[in-house]
């Protein structure tokens, strides 16, 4: 049961991920250990004489109170269980969405934006993460696999890809 859900969903989806360059190290760290957690989880099962087919909610809610913190890394196998019908009777808990708690006060954002555009002092590499953060919202961990291929400069003006589509990055200045 593990080969098949490793080599069809865990690696199919690195693979996937590998052609956008969109696959790291720490990805590749929490594809095995959430087939490591699959495999606990039904060694878990075993030694309590059950099989995955006959397993229940309340075994499955008694392996996640005493493995708590491996609960996330067995969510897509457990998914994966149910899609093929191997078990339709385990949940999951629902993760809940985190919003942002609080806000930058405008006169605030754009006094870090202008700082990140114009302040010579600050280096290079702070300047333009600060932009990537403040205009795209992007998180650090996406900005750290930027490539300077995803960068291209034309004359209409810069363009930099985020996900499939570039985005106007600086505006081609007048002639």
């Amino acid at each position: 049961m593990i080969r098949p859900f490793a080599e069809w969903q865990v690696l199919r989806d690195a693979r996937r991920r590998t052609t956008r360059n969109r696959y790291s190290v720490g990805a590749a760290k929490a594809d095995v250990t959430e087939i490591r957690t699959a495999i606990g989880f039904l060694t878990w099962l075993d030694s309590h004489q059950t099989s995955l087919a006959d397993a229940d909610q309340p075994l499955f809610e008694r392996w996640m109170t005493e493995h708590h913190t491996h609960v996330r890394k067995l969510t897509r196998f457990i998914r994966w269980t149910t899609a093929r019908g191997l078990n339709t009777t385990l949940a999951t808990p629902k993760r809940p969405r985190q919003f942002a708690g609080s806000f930058l006060a405008e006169h605030d954002y754009t006094h870090h934006l202008r700082r990140c555009l114009t302040d010579g002092t600050l280096p290079r590499e702070v300047r333009i993460m600060g932009v990537l953060v403040l205009l795209y919202a992007l998180p650090l961990s996406r900005i750290s696999e930027l490539t300077t291929t995803q960068f291209r400069r034309t004359p209409e003006g810069a363009f930099l890809t985020l996900g499939r589509h570039p985005v106007l990055a600086h505006p081609a200045s007048p002639s």
